[in-house]
């Protein structure tokens, strides 16, 4: 009995599925291992961020490094838990991985009943009034110093215009939570 029978070696392999086995045990796995490898250390999200971060500093205004700047500003957390409130502290910072640090936590006030700010369309656009969204969930004043650029009198933000009442992330090692910019500059009181 020979070992190749019909073109298929051993009696059930043909020289195709052993071309296809081979590839996958020197093409594929060592891909899949290099990614996961890169991937638990954070490079890929790393390198993704930091070249989104370039673009829109790019496509947006050219950003340089005279245009940086930092801001003050009022704000709030929104949709806190009980839990969520006792995890925030002064100092707590949003950090990119390479060490830039995007907004501080300056000062924190009393928590409150979760608001927001809406239009109030009775009288003009430019009106807010404010209103209370849940009872169970809370709302934290806070002074943040937020980092970005300053270009054309505008302050961008994670590469974004900053707009009155817009929502953002807030990330740290310990937790995630939005906050809104209320006031620019911060005022103590508001």
């Amino acid at each position: 009995m020979g070992i190749i029978k019909n073109r298929k070696l051993f009696g059930v392999l043909n020289p195709l599925d052993i071309f296809i086995i081979v590839f996958i045990l020197l093409i594929v796995l060592p891909a899949l291992h290099f990614y996961i490898k890169f991937n638990e250390k954070g490079f890929a999200e790393q390198k993704a961020l930091e070249r989104y971060l370039q673009q829109q500093e790019r496509v947006d205004f050219q950003a340089r490094d005279e245009n940086r700047g930092s801001v003050e500003v009022g704000a709030s957390f929104k949709n806190l838990t009980e839990e969520a409130l006792k995890k925030i502290k002064v100092g707590d910072k949003e950090i990119l991985p390479d060490g830039t640090v995007l907004a501080e936590i300056l000062w924190l006030g009393k928590p409150e009943p979760d608001y927001y700010f809406i239009n109030n369309l009775k009288k003009s656009k430019s009106e807010y009034r404010r209103m209370m969204l849940n009872n169970e969930l809370y709302s934290l004043p806070a002074k943040l110093k937020l980092e970005g650029f300053i270009y054309s009198n505008m302050f961008y933000y994670k590469a974004v215009a900053e707009d009155a009442l817009a929502r953002h992330p807030f990330f740290t090692d310990r937790y995630r939570v939005d906050f809104v910019i209320e006031t620019f500059p911060f005022k103590e009181g508001n």
